[in-house]
């Protein structure tokens, strides 16, 4: 939809969708010329999936309809979410189970890797890899999400687009947050972050992964 209608918004149509069942899950992308960021957080909070930069021309825009088809039509996506938070975990599985994802939840980073090994080393012989991994950056145990992270990117050999990893975090400092991103991080949330925005860039960075996928 574009973002200005004769009647209403098309920030207030993806409202209304997303305030009935039948409507509040479908991929809903705004046309506009210039998105900036105060546009984006508004329309994140509104419940809008992603923008489109209208400049790009139709062509482009055809390609990134047919990215949101696949991502709907595909198999669900899995998510790994490592949370401590046994309140924050059962927000944010309702959260992803609702947006079709299935999830598989640890509270602490050490058997989250246990498992990432396992599943490394059945290699192809198992499909149930994981598209997205979710962790808090403060963990029970003596491993961080940072440590999870560092795992995943170094010993395992994970690219961004081959494994994803989006860190929750509390803090807002931006030293820790570029540290976050050298140490090979997608995207990080500060919490609490807006239900809409993660489920956003969730659905952005599995969307990446598939593409990579498609690619190979």
């Amino acid at each position: 939809t574009e973002l200005q209608l004769p009647d209403i918004s098309g920030l207030e149509l993806c409202k209304r969708l997303r305030a009935k069942t039948a409507t509040r899950l479908i991929p809903l992308i705004i046309i506009a010329t210039d998105a900036d960021e105060r546009l984006q957080a508004q329309g994140f909070a509104a419940g809008v999936t992603d923008y489109f930069n209208k400049n790009r021309g139709p062509g482009e825009l055809v390609n990134f309809v047919s990215n949101y088809l696949r991502l709907t039509l595909c198999a669900a996506p899995k998510v790994l979410l490592v949370e401590d938070s046994a309140i924050t975990a059962t927000v944010l599985k309702k959260m992803l189970h609702n947006q079709g994802m299935r999830v598989a939840h640890y509270p602490d980073a050490e058997n989250a890797i246990g498992l990432l090994n396992e599943l490394e080393a059945q290699g192809n012989k198992r499909r149930e890899q994981f598209d997205i991994v979710l962790s808090d950056l403060q963990l029970e145990g003596e491993l961080t999400g940072e440590d999870l992270l560092r795992d995943i990117r170094g010993r395992l050999g994970k690219s961004g687009k081959e494994l994803p990893v989006l860190i929750l975090t509390a803090n807002n400092d931006p030293k820790q947050q570029t540290n976050l991103l050298a140490a090979g991080a997608n995207d990080f949330i500060v919490k609490p972050g807006v239900k809409q925005v993660i489920v956003a860039r969730v659905r952005s960075l599995v969307l990446l992964r598939q593409q990579h996928l498609a690619l190979r």
